[in-house]
């Protein structure tokens, strides 16, 4: 659309890099179009409250889009987004991630300099403070801001609790009060998604009550810290985090969200870097905070040479060591059978995969709610 000038994207474009591209673009393209119906946007998942993923919108309308690094296509090797021309990028994280594209990190940034370049000067650059993307803030021949929470930041957001216990972030614009927003999201990372997306929402004109009223209504995004089946007294919940980052803050935010639950991680290694060692380690932190981690099969394991491969059984032996019950399975229907003859009244089952976790979803489903079974 972009390549070929539909009439909506000659207007101001905004992108998003993972983790967190999909939520903040559904989450932002949710806050504008309470403002204006007009907006365009193309979301890389299915986000709640809209009929689709993508719309056109009308021309001098903004266009929201996710993207990130990976290439484009097996024929075109650059970077996605360097096809976006973006007036405002924000970058939610810089850390390495698609081992089959990049040997390293510093490949990476070389890919969001090209990025920014394209940005033109009256455009903007948004920075999480909280991680490595801030080292970016120097790569921009536009203006460059950033958010955070922890960090000092341009966009700080500071978390509080009203008196029924929700979160409420306090936001500031460089030292001047902006307002509070209660999002309906939870966890660290939606808190900065969400503080992203005021920033971006902001700079485009809409005003703070406007803003802090679209945030509270968002509906959410399907398959990201998503109850698909409550027993009512055992939880189910998918996200489709793949990244040990990514599953680290999902992990904490399900431990701060439901502190009573005995939390149950089901991982599928699945993506082309989870699928080899090159996160072994990584992957070694990224279930603190599980009480029991259950691996399903490595995606096309016999595509991957053994010595390159993810090791299950060292990743099992390191997290009992710390106290995390840990089990590697080799196929999906016994881990399914595992989880129903184990299941406790106080579980919270978190399922993290980003594709079908080899028909598991399916399998739960029927065992204790055929009724809800999906075709």
């Amino acid at each position: 659309m972009v390549e070929n000038e539909c009439p909506a994207t000659t207007s101001s474009r905004c992108g998003f890099r993972h983790p967190g591209k999909t939520t903040t673009t559904a989450l932002t393209a949710h806050v504008l179009s309470q403002a204006r119906s007009d907006i365009g946007y193309f979301i890389g998942g299915e986000a709640l409250g809209f009929p689709f993923s993508s719309k056109l919108g009308t021309e001098g309308a903004p266009f929201i889009i996710e993207g990130d690094e990976y290439d484009t296509a097996f024929f075109d090797k650059r970077a996605k987004f360097l096809h976006y021309l973006p007036e405002i990028a924000v970058v939610t994280s810089l850390e390495f991630d698609h081992g089959d594209i990049y040997n390293n990190l510093r490949e990476i940034e070389i890919a969001f300099q090209r990025m920014f370049r394209q940005i033109p000067q009256d455009g903007l650059v948004l920075l999480c403070a909280d991680n490595y993307a801030l080292s970016l803030k120097n790569k921009a021949f536009s203006k460059v801001e950033s958010y955070g929470l922890e960090a000092p930041a341009d966009w700080q957001g500071l978390i509080k609790r009203d008196p029924n216990n929700r979160v409420l972030l306090d936001i500031s614009y460089k030292g001047t009060k902006w307002g509070k927003v209660m999002p309906s999201l939870f966890g660290k990372h939606n808190l900065q998604n969400t503080l992203a997306t005021v920033a971006v929402a902001a700079t485009l004109g809409q005003q703070a009550p406007q803003i802090a009223a679209a945030v509270e209504s968002f509906p959410g995004v399907r398959r990201r810290l998503e109850v698909f089946l409550d027993t009512g007294k055992a939880v189910f919940v998918e996200d489709f985090a793949h990244h040990p980052t990514a599953i680290r803050e999902t992990v904490a935010a399900a431990r701060e969200h439901w502190p009573q639950k005995r939390l149950r991680v089901l991982f599928e290694p699945r993506s082309n870097t989870t699928v080899t060692n090159r996160f072994q380690k990584e992957l070694e932190e990224a279930f603190d905070g599980a009480d029991e981690l259950c691996l399903g099969p490595i995606h096309r394991a016999e595509r991957i040479a053994e010595e390159e491969r993810l090791n299950t059984q060292r990743l099992v032996e390191n997290l009992e060591k710390k106290g995390i019950t840990a089990h590697a399975f080799t196929e999906v229907p016994p881990l399914a059978d595992y989880i129903l003859d184990s299941l406790g009244d106080t579980d919270l089952i978190l399922i993290l995969s980003n594709g079908a976790f080899g028909g598991l979803y399916t399998m739960l489903r029927e065992a204790l709610a055929p009724d809800k079974t999906q075709p």
